[in-house]
């Protein structure tokens, strides 16, 4: 009755596909009133506020004061367009966002609020220097509404979808956190027995050299180098391939083989071994120290590279580093070369070096796979979205 009632108060719209027995093509005015956002003045901004201000990507600050009841829907005006929120708690849009409330008791706002989520807003958005949603646009935007009861079990449906969703991004994020502490548990496993075992502690300056050649790249502006820098070394692990011209200051001549220890904040830890990837010249940002092994006789690259790993290691690292801020400290060349590693016989270098390498790469594998798993669950919650009204404007089918 309620159903019936709401459908002689609203104007049947004519929609882009049929819909089932007992839908109707709505424009979303008829079903809620959409409000402009206010802005708060700045003293009205409280970090202990009792109550949320909403942008146009969700929550942004507390503050003392609230302008609308819930239940309510908020959406992006400008910056993030058509970003959709349901906020169940007293709250204050802010004046980058529209706000909805539902006019009519047959109209489920959790049924609009999942339908909208579905709609790219961008579309219909006014292109200027700073793109907004138009209301009269919104407001003349058509929805599929379905009688109550559907629309809630719709409702129940996607919930419990994305419940089962939520778990598995909590399993994988699990997973995630357990292949991250694969490598630090199996150098803690192979350095802290060498006291054990009975292996020789050497200084660094005892068995290895520190690269001094340095070049000018914009002398050879057409050249690319391979160069390893920070910002690669945390972006993709893979050195950039730059042409001289690009690369603006004096860098570190390196060769294959060599390691690179960072010297800036190392309690970012920043080890990288030097390969051979392309031929071309190699080169690295001087906040690295690069050193390579005196005799390759006595000492294997790669291990060199994993003890500078240790977690042991690196703690002797930050009780050296100098600096007048956080963000600034640095490991002197001295402090570095008088560090002392675990020197094993060179067949036991190779053994470690060859397990090692070992966890590493599943160690890699089952971070790609978690990634990889993480955009799958993405899509699959827009999936989910699309087809519970997709399939709806095909036929009777249920969600």
């Amino acid at each position: 009755m309620e159903q019936n009632k709401f459908k002689i108060f609203l104007k049947e719209e004519t929609g882009p596909y049929e819909l089932p027995k007992g839908w109707q093509w709505v424009k979303l005015g008829e079903v809620a009133n959409v409000y402009y956002g206010k802005g708060l003045p700045q003293n009205q901004r409280r970090a202990n506020g009792q109550y949320w201000a909403y942008g146009s990507n969700g929550p942004i600050y507390k503050t003392d004061f609230y302008l609308i009841e819930p239940p309510t829907i908020i959406m992006g005006r400008k910056g993030s367009i058509g970003a959709v929120t349901l906020v169940l708690d007293k709250c204050w849009p802010i004046d980058t966002t529209y706000y909805f409330k539902i006019k009519e008791k047959a109209t489920n706002i959790n049924y609009l609020y999942w339908y909208l989520k579905t709609i790219d807003f961008s579309k219909i958005a006014i292109t200027t220097t700073k793109p907004g949603l138009n209301r009269d646009d919104l407001n003349s935007t058509k929805i599929p509404l379905p009688p109550l009861p559907e629309q809630k079990r719709i409702v129940a449906r996607i919930e419990a979808l994305f419940s089962k969703i939520d778990e598995i991004k909590r399993l994988r994020k699990e997973a995630n956190d357990l292949a991250k502490t694969l490598m630090p548990s199996a150098l803690h496993e192979v350095f802290s027995k060498a006291d054990e075992k009975g292996w020789k502690w050497v200084r660094l300056g005892e068995i290895a050299f520190m690269r001094k050649q340095v070049t000018r790249p914009k002398g050879y502006p057409n050249e690319e180098f391979e160069l390893y820098s920070i910002p690669a070394y945390h972006k993709t692990g893979y050195p950039e391939i730059r042409k001289g011209f690009e690369i603006g200051s004096s860098k570190f001549l390196v060769k294959s083989q060599d390691v690179l220890f960072g010297k800036l904040n190392p309690h970012i830890p920043k080890v990288w071994i030097v390969k051979n990837q392309t031929g071309k010249r190699q080169i690295a940002t001087t906040e690295f120290f690069p050193i390579y092994a005196k005799n390759g006789n006595e000492l294997l690259s790669k291990y060199l590279y994993w003890s500078l790993r240790d977690l042991r290691f690196l703690d002797s690292v930050l009780k050296l580093v100098i600096g007048t801020t956080g963000s600034r400290k640095r490991l002197q060349k001295g402090d570095f070369l008088n560090l002392e590693i675990p020197l094993p016989p060179l067949s036991e270098q190779k053994r470690i070096v060859a397990y090692l390498d070992n966890i590493q790469q599943k160690a890699q594998a089952l971070q790609r796979l978690q990634e990889e798993t993480e955009m799958e669950i993405e899509r699959l919650r827009e999936s989910i979205l699309h087809m519970a009204h997709f399939r709806v404007s095909c036929d009777d089918t249920k969600v």
